[in-house]
């Protein structure tokens, strides 16, 4: 039996996992076994013997091989209950006056102005966790606004709880990357590299 060592963002990969991507593979492939670990942390791959691993964002310069297999989108939003309170941010001067929440690793926020423009924006926190749901959770709660990956908070945006903010500026989406080795790569491994690529890029993120 085969195994692949893989590395991927905690609250990305529950995602996945249980939109049954995993479970898909290892029903094609059940002699090839995954031993996941769940990090935020860059971790070297060479360092750390992992095989494979999924990123979200601009990566540094490096001698493993990275191909994108996806765009993630994010959204800025709180709850209606932060909004009788302190009234509709219709700025960043406005936004930088409400409590926020940051969810790591974003902790700086990124928008598109117009076509050309970028403008970063750099919350005081007020609610930090590395748990998207934690982050939504405390948004709902009307603890601050919230700024992260938009797929965790459709749920809330459609029943209500949570209404997006300055919608005149679009988030920068980041890019989903899948990461390798620059070496000779088992048959297992290159599997999983072409079934997740395969996958991955058809789900809305």
């Amino acid at each position: 039996m085969s195994k692949i060592k893989l590395i991927a963002p905690q609250n990305f990969i529950k995602s996945v996992y249980f939109s049954g991507v995993i479970n898909q593979f290892t029903l094609l492939y059940p002699n090839i076994k995954i031993h996941m670990m769940l990090s935020d942390e860059r971790l070297d791959l060479k360092a750390t013997e992992f095989d494979l691993a999924i990123r979200i964002g601009k990566l540094d310069s490096s001698q493993n091989i990275c191909k994108v297999i996806n765009q993630m989108s994010f959204v800025l939003a709180c709850s209606s209950s932060l909004i009788e309170q302190y009234g509709i941010p219709s700025n960043f001067d406005d936004l930088a006056k409400l409590p926020h929440i940051s969810c790591s690793p974003f902790e700086n926020w990124s928008f598109k102005a117009n076509k050309s423009e970028q403008v970063i924006f750099k919350p005081q926190a007020n609610f930090i966790s590395n748990d998207i749901e934690m982050c939504a959770l405390a948004a709902i709660e009307g603890r601050g606004v919230y700024y992260g990956p938009k797929y965790c908070l459709l749920p809330h945006i459609k029943d209500q709880s949570l209404v997006e903010v300055l919608t005149q500026y679009t988030p920068i989406k980041r890019d989903v990357n899948l990461i390798w080795p620059d070496k000779l790569i088992p048959k297992s491994t290159r599997y999983l590299i072409d079934f997740l690529e395969h996958s991955l890029k058809v789900i809305k993120m």
